[in-house]
């Protein structure tokens, strides 16, 4: 029998109808939020092309892509992404470089959480603030990762170690201090490619647009309310789903 398609062998997809902008969040909270981070990094794992706001695509998040082997353009309405599907990313050649991205912290998060599911080696060049916490790293190594840092303090550059078997996890029963926003995202992007339902706590804010776009890019999602009065949502998804290219450009 003739080889199944890689991810990248299959027919181009076209961006299919989405939310515009807006209907995301207020474009003051978006800019605040995790959104403009996790949609070029979605867009990178979805087989077609994207098309998202060129606010969202930053000189590091470009490199970084294309260093992944996503394909990025730019057009007068925003930038074009040609992703390579959910486990079709290449191993880097050079370090990424996340310096001069914004929000260092939720970015390495992210960027992280999308990397352990991958059976490479990526080591990422961050600032000092955002080096991860102990619990970044061990909710990592419950994934089936691993991060380590350069000398004590797990300074930069990182050195990331994924797997082809990724765990999905459970964070709502997890630990308060286990459990912050920055973990959460990180294992939110790694359930993207894990099989099985990924549920973190996260703050309304964040979690209610986040919800918005990983719909609208086709991941099965749903918003759980608060188990104690005054706690966080659960923004849950089932992973390893066919994501679809959506266009959230200004001009759609």
């Amino acid at each position: 029998m003739p080889p199944s398609p890689t991810p990248h062998d299959r027919p181009n997809q076209s961006a299919k109808a989405a939310p515009p902008v807006t209907a995301l969040g207020a474009p003051d909270r978006l800019a605040a939020s995790p959104v403009p981070l996790l949609a070029p990094l979605l867009a990178a794992v979805t087989v077609g092309q994207s098309r998202l706001p060129a606010a969202w695509m930053p000189a590091p998040m470009e490199a970084a892509l294309t260093a992944l082997g996503a394909r990025v353009s730019w057009r007068d309405t925003g930038v074009t992404v040609r992703g390579r599907g959910l486990g079709g990313l290449t191993e880097p050649a050079a370090p990424l470089d996340l310096a001069g991205l914004p929000a260092p912290a939720p970015a390495l998060a992210l960027m992280a959480g999308l990397l352990a599911t991958q059976p490479m080696v990526t080591v990422l060049l961050t600032p000092a603030e955002a080096r991860p916490s102990e619990a970044l790293i061990t909710t990592l190594e419950r994934i089936g990762a691993r991060l380590v840092g350069a000398g004590p303090g797990r300074r930069s550059p990182l050195t990331l170690v994924g797997t082809a078997w990724p765990q999905a996890l459970d964070l709502t029963a997890a630990a308060q201090s286990d459990a912050t926003p920055t973990v959460a995202l990180m294992a939110l992007a790694a359930g993207l490619n894990c099989p099985g339902e990924t549920r973190v706590p996260l703050p309304g804010p964040m979690a209610e647009p986040l919800a918005r776009l990983l719909t609208a890019f086709g991941v099965p999602t749903r918003l759980d309310p608060p188990a104690l009065a005054g706690g966080s949502p659960c923004l849950c998804l089932i992973g390893e789903a066919e994501t679809v290219p959506v266009d959230l450009s200004e001009g759609s």
